[in-house]
């Protein structure tokens, strides 16, 4: 059969209908290899505007929404209020605190995987506690058992503001 070649109106254009068993294999062509990049669902919907498949803008957009991927690389929603980057000088030893992790590291053969990093910022103290997970209950009892059990309660502590800090058991 030969190609097309009648008039084609001034905005229009040729699609490749693309049947149903098809559609799963054109969306991974468009989104998954290395060269398409995991690009968002416009973009997506652009690089593949020369096929059709019915319902294919909603297919489109639920396979973007479900790619693990691009899930792992998406800025967060999370409307918790940051607050904003100052300088602070302490002047005497416990006076801030400096919490964050190191890690994930490999797997020791005790089990931990991170490093719980303690900072005093007058004498540039630290203290390192490996841990096996980050979660915030780990953390606290890590931060009670190692630093204010050893020492004495900080007057401010400083962390990234991570799930594990931010948590209300801290």
């Amino acid at each position: 059969m030969a190609p097309y070649t009648g008039y084609i109106p001034e905005g229009r254009y040729l699609q490749l209908s693309i049947p149903v068993h098809l559609k799963d294999k054109a969306l991974r062509l468009a989104q998954d290899v290395p060269s398409a990049g995991h690009q968002k669902i416009n973009r997506t919907k652009n690089r593949l505007r020369d096929y059709w498949w019915y319902h294919c803008s909603a297919d489109i957009k639920s396979y973007i929404n479900s790619c693990a991927a691009c899930n792992s690389m998406k800025k967060s929603n999370d409307p918790t209020p940051r607050h904003p980057l100052t300088l602070y000088r302490a002047s005497n030893p416990m006076e801030q605190v400096h919490l964050d992790f190191l890690g994930p590291l490999p797997k020791t053969k005790s089990g931990n995987e991170c490093v719980l990093m303690i900072v005093d910022q007058f004498t540039k103290w630290v203290g390192c506690n490996p841990l096996p997970f980050q979660t915030a209950e780990v953390t606290a009892a890590a931060i009670v058992r190692e630093f204010f059990s050893r020492f004495r309660f900080p007057l401010q502590v400083f962390t990234n503001q991570g799930r594990n800090f931010a948590s209300g058991l801290l």
